[in-house]
């Protein structure tokens, strides 16, 4: 089965330096010579302007785009307690923070930024879904297919 396929390979993928994500998309979009469905999966943290610019280029040769947002719970929530050391995935630049202190801002910019998102598929005609690492992301694909069949 290709879903087998596919999740065992994403499975397998680590990270490794700045991503560039509006610029992969880009160059992708310039490559497919066919109409298809498009799947992105991503925690889209990246220039959310340019960012959906390149969303909006694969809808522009009238493929179907479909975006799987995923971050971790704690990127969503941010965290409580004593003072953490937070390290950045990808530069590995280190911070040290109170949570307690920044808490509430921190989530007002993340709803933002997660609405900035969803408002701009929803307006490109892109179907978006927020997923997050701590469910399993066969039964999450699983959830949005089911969901997806009753709208059709």
């Amino acid at each position: 089965m290709n879903l087998k396929y596919i999740l065992k390979e994403l499975s397998g993928i680590s990270s490794t330096g700045n991503t560039g994500t509006a610029d992969c998309l880009h160059q992708i979009a310039e490559k497919i010579k066919r109409r298809g469905i498009i799947i992105i999966i991503s925690d889209l943290l990246d220039n959310q302007d340019e960012v959906l610019k390149s969303l909006s280029h694969f809808r522009y040769d009238k493929n179907e785009v479909i975006v799987f947002q995923i971050l971790d719970p704690v990127e969503i929530s941010f965290l409580d307690g004593s003072p953490v050391r937070l390290v950045d995935a990808e530069t590995k630049e280190e911070i040290y923070s109170r949570p307690v202190d920044m808490k509430n801002e921190y989530a007002k910019a993340m709803q933002a930024f997660i609405k900035k998102y969803k408002d701009g598929c929803i307006s490109e005609n892109i179907d978006y879904t927020l997923l997050t690492t701590d469910t399993p992301f066969d039964i999450s694909l699983l959830k949005y297919l089911n969901k997806r069949a009753k709208n059709y």
